[in-house]
């Protein structure tokens, strides 16, 4: 299965007592999640990281990937830098 770099924003329906997404909207669709196949977090520092590296430019990521309600696989990730807060589709799988 072929993944598709998107790098996109989008907004994420999130279910706070099972602590993962329920669906996101993209590009003016909603898109159901129907499986998540895997999760994980994401510390590490980019490739474009200083040869000094502390913890205030590391990643601070989690990732979900999903299959949604249309049987389309993507990968989602929740952006935790700076105290924000920021969802985007890092692929879709075709």
């Amino acid at each position: 299965m072929k993944e598709e770099f998107v790098g996109k924003a989008i907004k994420v329906i999130y279910d706070f007592e099972h602590l993962q997404p329920t669906s996101f909207i993209w590009e003016n669709k909603e898109y159901k999640i129907a499986e998540i196949i895997d999760s994980y977090q994401d510390f590490g520092f980019s490739a474009a990281a200083p040869n000094k590296k502390n913890w205030r430019i590391r990643k601070h990521r989690n990732y979900w990937i999903v299959k949604t309600s249309g049987r389309v696989k993507f990968k989602i990730y929740l952006d935790r830098a700076a105290g924000q807060r920021n969802w985007f589709i890092f692929s879709k799988y075709g």
